[in-house]
């Protein structure tokens, strides 16, 4: 669980979804999945995870109007060999070593173009969100909006459209979480409450007590840097569940 893939960003454009897209692209996504559960690239996917990619706000006019150029921005393209071997036959082999290879190729240099301007919590942001709000709903609070608020934006995806958050949204967004010190959050750790609550992934806190919490606040410092950085961009945010 304590696998992690580290960004950051401008513009925060925010994303709740399950990646419900062509057929293409799910392929690609499962094959991607493998190979992270095999060891061969560092962002944990398995699960419910979150994750934030930021923009420039010049961006936002097109991404609202152009869905594919949202999932562009949010997950990028599939390697050429995967796409065209889908083409000529209709199926992806995951065993096969091209396409393996093409995939960590991706991942590998995915990292280097996003570079600062993403970040994924893995499967921390439940967690994250319940300690910062009180809740495991959404309640309308700028604390909410951290990890479920911001305008929808784009099509459902599952669990629900893309979500933007301006610049404007994402500065008053890092100023409460540089306010928000992991200590605070350690004294709101409730395990019981939150196994109860049905905050996500409901099995760990009890049981893991105290690592579930560093976990969580592991992922929470990740998160802090990411708004703080595309604050001072200036950036916008988009995040997702998938």
């Amino acid at each position: 669980m304590r696998k992690r893939f580290e960004a950051n960003g401008v513009v925060a454009l925010c994303l709740v979804s399950v990646r419900k897209a062509t057929v293409a692209r799910k392929l690609f996504l499962t094959g991607v999945w493998l190979l992270l559960l095999s060891g061969l690239s560092s962002p944990s996917l398995a699960g419910m995870t979150w994750s934030a990619r930021a923009i420039d706000p010049s961006l936002i006019g097109a991404i609202r109007s152009d869905s594919k150029l949202l999932e562009q921005t949010l997950f990028g393209e599939p390697p050429e060999a995967f796409t065209e071997k889908l083409k000529k036959e209709g199926h992806v082999d995951f065993s096969d070593k091209q396409i393996r290879d093409e995939l960590q190729a991706w991942a590998a240099q995915r990292g280097l173009d996003v570079g600062d301007t993403e970040v994924d919590l893995d499967k921390a942001w439940h967690g994250i969100h319940y300690l910062l709000t009180g809740s495991a709903e959404p309640n309308g609070t700028l604390a909410s909006k951290v990890i479920m608020g911001g305008e929808n934006i784009g099509p459902d995806r599952g669990y629900g459209p893309a979500q933007l958050l301006k610049p404007d949204e994402v500065k008053a967004i890092a100023q409460l979480l540089e306010k928000t010190t992991p200590d605070m959050l350690r004294k709101r750790f409730e395990p019981k409450a939150m196994a109860r609550a049905g905050v996500y992934p409901e099995i760990i806190w009890e049981r893991e007590g105290e690592e579930a919490l560093r976990y969580v606040l592991d992922y929470y410092e990740k998160l802090v840097a990411f708004y703080k950085l595309a604050a001072q961009r200036g950036q916008a945010v988009i995040f997702t569940i998938s």
